[in-house]
């Protein structure tokens, strides 16, 4: 049996992750639609054809925007760009993947997340929707 203390610890920290996701997707879902997210992924994939990535069709305000941005940003590592902006606040959790699928007709993005703690690591995944809530699962790998 698990000692409440630590049942309603885990709780606080399910709670803390979930809250965090959350504001992610009210910052950059909502009324946004996860824009910078799908510049950032779209740009990564122009870049790096083929890198485990499903090329989405990109508009043609999109691919005008790219042929005008300033020479620095195509040296920019358009991977990492893409995956630090799925980061919540939470400091040390960690992207480790960010995937767009389709479902319902609807695009999502899959979300993979690892946050280490000493004695083990959370895993966690989202699917952030443009037109609902994330859903959030936690799964605790203590050691």
């Amino acid at each position: 049996m698990s000692h409440p203390f630590k049942a309603d610890l885990e709780n606080q920290i399910e709670f803390g992750i979930s809250q965090s996701i959350a504001k992610l997707a009210h910052i950059y879902g909502t009324s946004h639609n996860f824009q910078k997210q799908k510049f950032l992924y779209d740009h990564f994939n122009e870049k790096v054809p083929n890198n485990g990535y499903a090329k989405i069709k990109s508009s043609e305000h999109y691919d005008e925007f790219v042929d005008n941005l300033p020479p620095e940003f195509n040296d920019a590592d358009w991977e990492e760009e893409y995956l630090l902006s799925w980061k919540t606040d939470i400091p040390a959790m960690h992207v480790i993947s960010a995937e767009p699928f389709w479902q319902e007709s609807k695009l999502l993005w899959f979300v993979l997340y690892l946050l280490p703690y000493p004695g083990g690591v959370y895993l966690v995944t989202s699917k952030y929707w443009e037109h609902r809530d994330p859903q959030v699962s936690i799964v605790d790998f203590g050691l």
